[in-house]
C-alpha cells in the first residue's frame, strides 16, 4: 500500500451525506450499516439545525448528520438499506465521488466494504 495520495475519479470511494431527525437512533443505524459492509464508517454530527422548504412552508428541525464512506459499487445497496431504516418519507441522501485523498485510507475503505 502506497502512502502517496490517490487522485482522479478512479479512487472508487464515495462519501454519502444523510440527515436524520435528532431523536432517531442514528448510532444504532450507522452501526448496522457498517456491520453489513455497506459503509466502512459513518461520522455523526449532532446538533445540526436544518432550515428547508417543505410543502410551501419554511421548516426548521434539529437533525443529526451522518457522512458515510463507501465505494461506488455499494451505493445502490446502501441507499436501499437507508430507505428501509430511515423515518423520513423523503430523506436527504446524497453522494459524491472522492476524487483524491490519502492512499492507505482509501484502500481501507475499499477493504472494509468487501465481503
Amino acid at each position: 500500500m502506497s502512502s502517496a495520495p490517490e487522485t482522479g475519479p478512479e479512487t472508487d470511494v464515495v462519501s454519502v451525506y444523510v440527515t436524520f431527525p435528532a431523536d432517531f437512533a442514528v448510532e444504532e443505524a450507522v452501526t448496522a450499516l457498517v456491520r453489513e459492509k455497506l459503509a466502512a464508517c459513518g461520522n455523526l454530527m449532532t446538533g445540526a439545525t436544518s432550515l428547508y422548504s417543505w410543502e410551501g412552508r419554511i421548516e426548521r428541525d434539529a437533525e443529526t448528520i451522518a457522512i458515510f464512506k463507501t465505494t461506488a459499487d455499494r451505493i445502490e445497496a446502501l441507499v436501499a438499506r437507508l430507505r428501509e431504516i430511515h423515518p423520513y418519507d423523503t430523506p436527504c441522501i446524497v453522494a459524491w465521488p472522492v476524487i483524491g485523498g490519502f492512499g492507505p485510507y482509501l484502500e481501507w475503505v475499499k477493504t472494509e466494504t468487501r465481503f
